[in-house]
C-alpha cells in the first residue's frame, strides 16, 4: 500500500507528499456533480516510491485488487499500455479498485461495456 502525507502550511497551502516525491495542491475540494465526490488537483507527479519500482502498468500488474482496471487498459489500446509501460512517463493514476469498477458497473446500463467510447473514458489518461 501507498499512503499520501498532507501537510497544511502556516499560510493554508497544502502539500501531499508520497514516498518518492510530493505536489503542492493547487485546487481542493472541486465537488462532482451530485456532490457526493470530491477531486483534489495537484501540480505534480506523485511516485509511489522512491526505489525503482518499474512502470505504473507493472503496478497495475502487479495489485490483485486492480486485474478489472488494468484490463480495462488493456481493452483501451495499446497506446494506453505503452504509456504505462514507459518509465520516462510523468503520469499519476488513481486506478480504482475492482470492487470499485464492479460498484459503477452495477449501475451501469447492461450493454455499457459494449460501448467502446464509453469504456475508453474510463481509462482516458
Amino acid at each position: 500500500d501507498v499512503y499520501l502525507t498532507v501537510y497544511v502550511g502556516g499560510n493554508g497551502t497544502l502539500r501531499v507528499a508520497a514516498p518518492g516525491s510530493w505536489a503542492w495542491v493547487a485546487g481542493a475540494d472541486i465537488v462532482a456533480a451530485g456532490g457526493g465526490q470530491v477531486a483534489h488537483l495537484v501540480d505534480g507527479v506523485l511516485l509511489p516510491t522512491d526505489d525503482d519500482a518499474g512502470s505504473v502498468y507493472d503496478a497495475l500488474s502487479d495489485d490483485p485488487d486492480l486485474t478489472l482496471f488494468k484490463s480495462l487498459v488493456d481493452a483501451a489500446g495499446p497506446e494506453y499500455v505503452a504509456l504505462l509501460t514507459n518509465t520516462s512517463s510523468q503520469v499519476t493514476l488513481l486506478a480504482p479498485t475492482n470492487a470499485a469498477v464492479m460498484a459503477l458497473l452495477s449501475v451501469l446500463p447492461e450493454n455499457v461495456t459494449q460501448d467502446a467510447d464509453f469504456m475508453l473514458a474510463l481509462v482516458n489518461v
